[in-house]
């Protein structure tokens, strides 16, 4: 069956394609992508500097941005939740369990370092240019 992706499927996938870009130009190795298990997704497993980085990419559609600020988002549709907003506490718990199980499938070495970073994505709907943030480390 043909499957037709929403607005919101569409704007998260620029998001996590741009972010995983991004990872690349700054040394990262992209280990996986969109890794699925019933209770949760991760967005990007990349690897730097023998640590993996498990990164959850929160994207928002913006009608403009001001100046070079990219903490507010202007929009027809108020209020607008900003990809941190997004991050909540059931979030990270879900995002702390998939993590979790990755490491113990992937057969992970309990010596590897890792840690959890938020990539949030601003796009301006006009171009679609993503302007990206990245949170390092964050806390689950």
């Amino acid at each position: 069956m043909f499957h037709v992706k929403t607005d919101k499927q569409i704007v998260g996938q620029i998001g996590e394609d741009a972010v995983t870009m991004f990872l690349m130009k700054q040394g990262f190795r992209i280990v996986e992508r969109n890794y699925r298990e019933k209770w949760g997704e991760l967005d990007i497993v990349a690897e730097k500097s023998k640590i993996l980085h498990f990164v959850e990419v929160k994207t928002v559609s913006c009608e403009s941005m001001p100046g070079d600020r990219k903490v507010e988002c202007v929009t027809q549709e108020t209020p607008v939740l900003g990809p941190a907003d997004q991050m909540n506490h059931g979030k990270r718990q879900r995002m702390r369990r998939i993590i979790e199980t990755y490491l113990l499938a992937e057969k992970v070495s309990d010596e590897t370092q890792y840690q959890a970073d938020l990539a949030m994505v601003w796009l301006e709907k006009g171009t679609m240019s993503p302007k990206i943030e990245m949170l390092w480390d964050i806390l689950l």
